[in-house]
């Protein structure tokens, strides 16, 4: 796929997440902006592409929290859901930088 070995800001607003996708099943994420600046990890994800620009990913963080991302790297624009370890869900959308 397309994004594997780049880096990308996902610019959700007052939220911020760097992006790189270091293979096709492991990625790392860093908020660089919003209320936990410097919080990052290293996690495997899954992944389907919908068409050649259009990739859905998910990932289960170590506080067992799910997040799922429908990403358009062709329009630059990310649909997030994030469900909470106690099960409570937000949705953010936002913009695809390429960092490349």
């Amino acid at each position: 796929m397309s994004h594997v070995g780049k880096s990308f800001l996902f610019d959700y607003g007052d939220l911020v997440v760097r992006m790189r996708y270091l293979s096709d099943n492991q990625l790392e994420w860093e908020q660089v902006k919003g209320p936990q600046v410097g919080l990052n990890a290293e996690r495997a994800y899954g992944s389907s592409a919908i068409r050649s620009d259009i990739v859905f990913f998910w990932w289960e963080e170590k506080d067992r929290a799910i997040v799922t991302q429908v990403v358009d790297f062709g329009k630059g624009s990310v649909h997030t859901t994030w469900i909470a370890s106690d099960k409570k869900p937000a949705g953010f959308q936002g913009r695809v930088v390429s960092l490349e």
